[in-house]
Order: structure tokens, then C-alpha cells, then sequence
């Protein structure tokens, strides 16, 4: 895939590779929680602290560097999905707000999905299997936003007739839940924080199978990939061209 030729204002906001959160922003635009709430879209953010309750977190690649550990076009943009916004207002006043990365601006409430112009897809994960990606940060230290996340996506599998394992889910709701409480009261024991890293892979490792399953039946084919997930929610939405991560092109 071609490399997208950034402009001064182009904007990217990367979303993991979630396909609730994609068709959902498609269909949508990219809302604030404030926002999202206001018109009843379920909207669970990954991390507590990027972006505020009425303001979305996005990059200006222009002004960025994909080498900088920092920025958001090193850390986030190239393990990604990736929107391309152009013509939107945005904010970049580091008196008045706290930045999480080197790049990062701001945008009021909502990005119309008339300013998605496109959308990047890594190379290196476009013939991933869709049960080979991560669905929830693995980062998270929120129970409330794993939980929230895997919610939101079983479900949109629901609204695919596909229904999850019930107690499977539950189990390792469970197991989560008890190990964050364990790990509140002992913030320094590694086994404790290896145990926490072990079910929140194995909740991703649940959810990202449950997803294959039903893509698989909807796509009617063995292995449905990434590529072939966004290309499916991309033909019933807005049919934007895709791109590659490529180097920082300029107009």
C-alpha cells in the first residue's frame, strides 16, 4: 500500500484493532466519551488519562517524529488502525491542557466522519488473523475498561448472531477481577504482576478467538484477516481508500 502524503493540519487518531470501535467511528465520526454518551454510543476509552471526557487524542504527523519513543506516531500508529483526518479544528495549547506525548493534540467533542479521508492499515499486520490480535490493551490496569472494552465488542459479535461462552467470559472476569484486588495490596509483588499480565492475555486470547469465529461465519471463510475485516466494515460504511504506514510524506 501507498504511503498517505500528510498535509500542515492532517490528523491521525489510532484505535488498536478493534472492530467495534472501527465500524462504530465510521459510522459515527470520532466522539469525545462526552459526546458519545450524549448520543447513546457505547464508548469505553482504553487507558484512564488520554483523553478527556469532552476531548479526542490525536497526532499532527507533520509535526512528529516515528523515531521518537514519545509520540504517538512511534507508539501507536504503526501497531494500529489508524483514521486520517483532514479539515478539523484542533486544539495545541500546552498552558491549558497536559499532553501525554510529544505530538498530541486535541480535538473538541467529535471528528464528523466527513473529515476521515482514509485509513492506514499496517503492513505487518494485514494478514494477521483476526484471533492472532490484541483486542484489548494489554497495558490496561483498569478492570473497568478491560471489562468495558470486551463488553462493547461481544456486543457488536451479538449483532452478528454470534453469542460468546457465557461462563468462559465470566471465569476470567473473575480471575481479573480478583487479581487487580490482590495486586492493590501488594503493588510491588512480581508474581502478582505477572498473574495480571497472564489474564489479561488470556481475556484477549478469549475475545480475539470469539471475533474470528464470527467473522469467519459472516465472511463464510476460514481465517478471515485483518485486511479482510476492515475491508468488510469498510465497504458498508464509508469505502475509504487504504494506506500504509510508509514514511512521513509531505504534500
Amino acid at each position: 500500500m501507498e504511503a498517505y502524503r500528510y498535509g500542515e493540519d492532517t490528523l491521525l487518531h489510532s484505535i488498536g484493532f478493534n472492530p467495534y470501535k472501527l465500524e462504530s467511528i465510521l459510522r459515527n465520526g470520532i466522539l469525545s466519551k462526552k459526546q458519545a454518551d450524549s448520543i447513546g454510543v457505547a464508548l469505553t476509552k482504553n487507558y484512564f488519562g488520554y483523553n478527556f471526557d469532552d476531548k479526542v487524542s490525536m497526532t499532527r504527523p507533520m509535526y512528529s517524529n516515528s523515531e521518537d519513543p514519545t509520540s504517538i506516531l512511534y507508539t501507536w500508529v504503526p501497531k494500529s488502525i489508524s483514521f486520517i483526518v483532514e479539515n478539523q479544528d484542533f486544539i495545541y495549547d500546552t498552558n491549558d491542557a497536559y499532553y501525554n506525548h510529544s505530538d498530541e493534540v486535541f480535538v473538541q467533542d467529535i471528528v464528523p466522519s466527513k473529515n476521515i479521508v482514509g485509513l492506514i492499515i499496517p503492513e505487518k499486520y494485514q494478514n494477521y488473523l483476526i484471533s492472532d490480535l490484541p483486542m484489548i490493551a494489554i497495558k490496561s490496569t483498569s478492570y473497568a475498561n478491560i471489562k468495558g472494552t470486551c463488553d462493547e465488542l461481544i456486543n457488536y459479535l451479538r449483532t452478528m448472531n454470534h453469542e460468546i461462552d457465557k461462563d468462559e467470559y465470566k471465569e476470567l472476569l473473575r480471575e481479573l477481577h480478583l487479581t487487580i484486588t490482590e495486586l492493590n495490596g501488594d503493588r510491588e509483588n512480581d508474581e502478582l504482576k505477572e498473574d495480571f499480565l497472564d489474564i489479561k492475555i488470556a481475556i484477549n486470547e478469549f475475545i480475539a478467538r470469539e471475533t474470528q469465529i464470527a467473522f469467519d461465519k459472516v465472511l463464510k471463510k476460514e481465517g478471515t484477516t485483518l485486511i479482510d475485516m476492515v475491508t468488510y466494515i469498510n465497504d458498508k460504511t464509508l469505502g475509504l481508500p487504504f494506506y500504509g504506514v510508509g514514511k512521513s510524506l509531505t504534500k
